[in-house]
Order: structure tokens, then sequence, then C-alpha cells
């Protein structure tokens, strides 16, 4: 409910989100929360309960992008077009090699679908600004494909015949990024710059990392951003603040940086290790 009146309350003419992919996944990141459900349909209903106020408040004709796991496409079609909204395009994220051959627990690319609200027409911008200097490489050397498995190898085939479709960005180098499923900005960007112009406001109803937020902030987008995790709160607005110096007033009057400052002062001055987190 109170999401809901928040939507109702900064309107939005996109969405842009990395839900849960019902994987249980595990990292030295991390966890995500609401990753593990019994069954296909529970994992369903979750993903349409999270998405129905988003969906009903954004425009007719606007776009959601939303990332997924091939594992994770029969539920988040079903909870997506059973709000509604049509089946555009599968978008296929080929990971930078070197970032794909040290997860050894995940697939070397990861799916977007894009959705649209049916209704009205959405003009995208035509000339979005890309250049090749955003994108990694997407041929992988031959001493890694030796490494390769039969499967995939034939998965990173049918991903070169689908070129069209295939989004290229490197990994995100950032070592404030303390979140086990982090998407690059790059990736983010080529999306929203197409869909939405300066000044438009943007939903992640996953924030994770912070990387919509961040991208939103890069391109002259406002964001409106949603994380059940306090750790994950904490990873997004420590980005904002050590990339861009934006700082925030939570609703004690208390500053960002006047908490995160200490923490940082002592990580670089050796006093404390990696153990240290942000006071509540």
């Amino acid at each position: 409910p109170e999401a809901a009146v928040l939507m109702k309350r900064n309107p939005f003419d996109a969405i842009w989100t990395d839900p849960p992919y019902n994987l249980a996944l595990t990292s030295v990141k991390g966890t995500v929360h609401n990753d593990t459900f019994a069954s296909d349909a529970e994992f369903e209903g979750f993903l349409k309960a999270c998405f129905a106020p988003a969906v009903e408040a954004l425009p007719r004709g606007h776009y959601v992008f939303t990332c997924g796991h091939h594992g994770s496409y029969n539920a988040t079609r079903a909870a997506l077009e059973g709000l509604g909204l049509e089946l555009k395009n599968q978008l296929i994220w080929v990971k930078p090699p070197l970032y794909a051959l040290q997860q050894t627990s995940s697939k070397s690319h990861e799916v977007i679908w894009v959705f649209q609200k049916p209704g009205a027409t959405r003009h995208l911008n035509a000339d979005a600004g890309e250049t090749r200097e955003e994108h990694d490489e997407l041929l992988i050397p031959h001493e890694h494909l030796e490494k390769k498995s039969k499967g995939d190898l034939l998965e990173y085939v049918q991903a070169l015949t689908a070129s069209m479709d295939i989004q290229r960005a490197p990994r995100e180098h950032d070592k404030h990024a303390n979140h086990p499923t982090v998407k690059p900005c790059s990736l983010i960007s080529q999306h929203l710059r197409r869909t939405t112009h300066p000044g438009d406001r943007v939903c992640d109803l996953f924030g994770g990392s912070g990387s919509t937020a961040l991208t939103c902030f890069r391109l002259g987008r406002k964001s409106l951003t949603f994380e059940l995790d306090p750790s994950y709160i904490d990873v997004t607005l420590t980005r904002l603040y050590e990339h861009h110096q934006v700082d925030f007033m939570n609703q004690h009057g208390e500053l960002w940086s006047d908490r995160w400052l200490p923490v940082r002062d002592e990580r670089l001055n050796g006093e404390e290790n990696d153990d240290v987190v942000v006071p509540d």
C-alpha cells in the first residue's frame, strides 16, 4: 500500500528492474530476498503482486524492462501479461568473457524482457547517442572458448546468431557495488536512452545495488527506487555519494554522508577490517 501511494505521488515514465529469479542465489557478496519459492505458480504470484501497482501507475504505451533467467521466463511472462502488458522483445545480455568465466554458478548471459503497456504509442528515440566505447567486445577469445562446455558453446553460438538482440555492456568495476547480481549502468543506459527523455522518472521495484538510480542520475532522469534489504539501500546511497556526491536526508533529518564518511575513513586508515558496517 505504501509503495502504491508513492507511485501515485511520483508519476514515472518507464520501469527498469531486476527482480529475484527464484534461483536461491547465494554469493560472497550477499543473498537476494524472496529468491526461493516452492513452485512457479507461487513465484508468479509474487511477481504479479510486486508489479501490479507499478503497472497500474505506468502510462499507456510506456515500457517495462525486467531482467531474468531462462528458467524464470514462464512465471515472468504469465505474471506481467496477466497484468495487461504485452511482451515486445527478448534481449540477451552477453556478459564479458572473464566475468562469465568467473561466475561458475551462472550462465554466460542473462535475459532482459521488454514489455509495453498497450493503449497508446510511445515514440522511441532514434538517436540514443550510444558509442562503441560503452560496450565490451562481444567475441570471446579462443583460449577462453576452449574451457567452455559444449552446452555453453552452443548457447554462445545461438546468442551470436541473434546478434540484433544482443546487448553488450562491460562489467561494473565498482568496489562499492556490493551485490551478487550487479547490472552495468551502461546496459541500463542503452534502454533508457531509447525509451525515456531527460526529466522523465524511472521506477525500479528491486533496487539492489542501485544501478538504475545511478544511470538515471547520469542521464538526467529522475529515479523512484524501492529496496527491501537495508544493506543494499546502504550500497545504493554509498555509490551515489562516492561517484556523484549526491547526499540524502532521512526522516530524522540525518545526512547519509554523516553516517558513511566516518566508516569510509576507518576503512581507508586500516583501523577496521572488512566487517565494518554503517551503523543504523
